[in-house]
């Protein structure tokens, strides 16, 4: 992931320092004709901002570590796979000062940035999302690793605090359905199969969205059409956007938030095997 935000920056002519203490980290990014070094305090005098592209489980250790330098910080998402940790995360930095972003890059992926600009500010009636396919996560949920940009899009698209209705199991996708504030109903379907599909659905009381994430075909009341798209776009519209620190960006707090649907969809989803499950807030049994 390292080697993609890395690609993503220098495609924008923004020069770039790999930092690892891995040896064949080190020799991977040399291979790749970026510059690198072994310790953090090695390039930031060089640095205006920092990213943080390692493993799920240190991105809040290295995160920390960064923030003596007092620079902008991209930490990869999910912002932690531990909530409390997150939090210290997003305090530490709020206590300092210094932004914190989270790289929720599906927020600038065209066919969702076509659908946020054709909704306006219209009303949001209902919102699905799907996010399926092969995963190499392992003993982690996938809820909190791959469709925990759903969560984030979800929130960020309705603009509202969303809260956890109820998880299901259906086939082979967890079905996680959240409630807006505002009584808006919102569904996030994640699962493994072979081919990946990942889209979101949004409806308004006079409109159907939608977004197919795979292809960018964007189809508004039975009119389609079909974005230009690399897989980089998103990365590189997120590394111009951490730039020039815009508003776009997944903030630490965002990332929190997102992480905190995640983790509790993913509790709930353990408990389902036990026969239990929760409906707005409530314990019951199936």
């Amino acid at each position: 992931m390292g080697l993609r935000h890395a690609y993503a920056f220098t495609a924008l002519g923004l020069p770039v320092i790999g930092v690892d203490d891995n040896p064949w980290a080190r020799a991977t990014f040399a291979d790749h004709s970026f510059d690198v070094v072994q310790k953090l305090e090695e390039a930031v005098g060089a640095c205006s901002h920092i990213v943080v592209a390692t493993p799920n489980a240190s991105h809040v250790s290295v995160a920390l570590a960064a923030l003596d330098y007092n620079l902008p910080l991209l930490v990869e998402k999910p912002i932690s796979l531990d909530l409390v940790e997150a939090g210290q995360l997003v305090s530490a930095f709020g206590a300092k000062q210094v932004p914190l972003f989270v790289a929720h890059s599906e927020r600038f992926h065209p066919a969702v940035s076509c659908v946020r600009g054709a909704l306006g500010t219209e009303p949001i009636a209902e919102a699905r999302f799907v996010r399926m396919g092969p995963t190499q996560t392992t003993n982690v949920s996938p809820l909190l690793t791959h469709a925990i940009h759903d969560f984030d899009l979800a929130r960020w698209l309705l603009g509202t605090p969303l809260r956890m209705a109820t998880v299901k199991k259906v086939n082979d996708a967890e079905i996680v359905e959240l409630v807006s504030e505002k009584g808006v109903r919102v569904s996030i379907a994640s699962g493994v199969q072979r081919e990946p599909r990942r889209a979101l659905e949004i409806r308004t009381r006079t409109r159907t969205l939608i977004a197919d994430l795979v292809t960018s075909k964007v189809t508004i009341n039975d009119v389609s059409k079909v974005l230009a798209f690399r897989t980089t776009f998103g990365l590189e519209a997120q590394a111009r956007a951490f730039a020039i620190l815009s508003p776009e960006l997944a903030t630490g707090a965002d990332g929190l938030v997102a992480l905190a649907l995640a983790t509790e969809a993913a509790v709930l989803s353990r408990d389902r095997a036990t026969h239990r499950t929760m409906r707005d807030g409530v314990l019951v049994h199936e």
